[in-house]
Order: structure tokens, then sequence, then C-alpha cells
């Protein structure tokens, strides 16, 4: 088991900096989006100086609402929701055909000023600019799967790790555990398919299997050179 400990320390080791250097990356645009759309909102106060005077602080505070406004609109949406936006036709809408000539009849039979139209604009432009949030969200969410995956149980997992490898073939999660002495399943098996090439199979019976390059892998580390049980 100890070649499988010391590939899974590696890979661990890997998959961290992997993971902070696309957490950082993500936490950096998002934070560059995040002030150029509290400078837009900002620099609104020009349109209405005129009639208030010059108040910076008002819009100073407005701008950072908005922000908040942005980071939950970012919370309760993904990146598919742009597909859910609908919009107003007329008749090629109701007989598309394909192609450029489908696009392009979409485009021109949209009714602007239809109210489905203007409310679907109105969320498409609010998740654009809720973009940077979003991406800082998502930094986030990198950075605690980072803790959680070094967190794991890494030598219960490196013995199914062994165990897989040794058998050759996908195994149920009773044949696992039948098989390794001291194993904790409640607490080993729901992080296994955390790690990369870990296929978890979900049709009976339920069980684990690997991928053709991470048993290779192994197999290369000589992972199939100890019992489990040593």
């Amino acid at each position: 088991m100890e070649t499988s400990l010391n590939w899974l320390y590696s890979f661990i080791r890997r998959k961290t900096f992997d993971r902070l250097l696309g957490a950082g990356c993500l936490f950096l645009a998002g934070c560059v989006l995040v002030v150029v759309v509290w400078n837009i909102a900002f620099g609104l106060r020009g349109w209405v100086e005129p009639w208030i005077g010059r108040r910076d602080w008002i819009f100073a505070i407005l701008a950072s609402f908005v922000i908040l406004l942005l980071f939950r609109r970012a919370s309760k949406t993904n990146a598919g929701d742009l597909d859910g936006h609908s919009v107003s036709g007329g008749a090629a809408f109701d007989n598309p055909s394909t192609g450029i000539a489908s696009a392009i009849s979409r485009g021109l039979s949209i009714n602007p000023m239809a109210p489905s139209t203007v409310v679907a604009f109105a969320a498409a432009t609010v998740d654009i600019l809720a973009f940077g949030p979003r991406l800082i969200q998502e930094g986030l969410r990198a950075i605690r799967k980072c803790a959680a995956l070094r967190q794991i149980d890494k030598e219960g997992c490196a013995a199914v790790l062994t165990v897989l490898t040794i058998e050759g073939k996908s195994l149920s999660y009773s044949e696992i555990a039948e098989s390794i002495d001291g194993l904790d399943p409640a607490v080993v098996f729901p992080q296994m398919p955390g790690i990369d090439g870990v296929i978890a199979l979900t049709r009976a019976p339920a069980g684990l299997s690997l991928s053709g390059d991470l048993r290779s892998a192994l197999n290369k580390s000589g992972a199939t050179s100890l019992s489990p049980k040593n």
C-alpha cells in the first residue's frame, strides 16, 4: 500500500497547486471585473451632478450596493442560466429553419418592445455584470475543494486504490470493504470520486473502478507489489 500512498500524496500536492493557481486567476479576474463594474456605477454620478451637486459618497454607497446585488445574483445563478432567457418573436419563431438562415430570421423577428424581451435582455445584462462576482465565488469554491482534498483519509483511500489496482477490475463497495482491514467505508468511499481517475459506479452492484490512465500510473508506481492488508 505504501506505493499507492506515495502516489496519492503526489497527486494531492499536484492537484492542490493546480487548483490554487486556477483559483488565484479566477479571483484576480473577478476582482478586476468587479472594480470595473463599480467604477461604471460610480461614474453615473456625472449624469445627475447638475441637479443634485457633487455627492460622491452617495454614489460610492450606491455602487457598492450594486456590487452586493450582483454577488447575490451570482450566488443564485450558474453559467447556464443565460440559455433560459426567452424573447418574443414573430412567425419565424413558429417555423424556424436550420443553420444561419434560422439565426438571422430569429434575430430579425425579435420584438424589442415585448415585455418578455425587455425582461430577458435585462436579466441577461445583469448576468453579464455578475460575471465578476461569479468568478470570485468559483475561485473560493476551488479553494474549499483544495482544503477538502487535503483532509481526506489518505491511508484509507490509498488502500482502496491498491485493492482496485491488484484486482484489475471494478469492485462493489462490499467487496472493497471486505478486502481491507480497518477501513471506514462511511468516510473513505465518499472521498474516492474526488481522486482523478476513480469512477463511482451507480448501477447495482454499486462500487468503484479505475480509469485506464490511473490504473496504468499505479501499476508503474508498483502499487500491485504490496497487499492492502500489509
